[in-house]
């Protein structure tokens, strides 16, 4: 059953990176983008923790001099309540309002590699990234472990499948 889930998983991830390619990244290259904007992403889907918050909080602080746009973007239904109760520009996703800020942003940052998931990649595929991660450059950083041993014991179709959709 577990395997199942995972199966399904993968290949709903292969179905949203097609469609990512065909229909999303066209749009994105159509769609204006506004130089002034920056959407900030954190780890462990939309989290305001670590790296991307007190960047965020500095931004912030400059953002209206600079006259720059900028949005928090969380999966998370509690930080993005926090955030607006707080009066922070906070957006939900995944929602048509973050979809809109998503093709019309410049700039994204992140600290982790979640940004990538649910069609944001191919949304954001000309805004330039700015990734702030953790530690130093000679550690695995996350792509690495579809070569880890967790992998290599998968079930033999998820580890097909998942090649299929890190490939796409």
């Amino acid at each position: 059953m577990k395997n199942l889930k995972i199966i399904f998983k993968v290949i709903i991830n292969i179905f949203i990176s097609i469609v990512g390619w065909l229909i999303l990244v066209p749009l994105a290259f159509c769609y204006p983008k506004n130089r002034n904007s920056i959407v900030f992403f954190g780890g462990y889907n939309g989290q305001f923790a670590e790296n991307i918050k007190y960047f965020y909080i500095y931004m912030k602080e400059i953002a209206v001099a600079e006259k720059v746009n900028i949005h928090f973007l969380t999966e998370d239904t509690a930080t993005y309540n926090a955030l607006r109760e707080k009066g922070e520009p906070a957006i939900l996703s995944p929602s048509i309002k973050a979809i809109k800020i998503l093709l019309s942003t410049s700039v994204v940052v992140v600290d982790r590699m979640e940004w990538i998931y649910n069609g944001r990649f191919h949304l954001l595929f000309f805004a330039k990234k700015v990734q702030l991660w953790h530690g130093i450059g000679f550690k695995k950083i996350e792509l690495t472990n579809i070569k880890s041993n967790v992998f290599y014991k998968r079930n033999k179709w998820i580890k097909i499948l998942t090649l299929i959709y890190r490939t796409i």
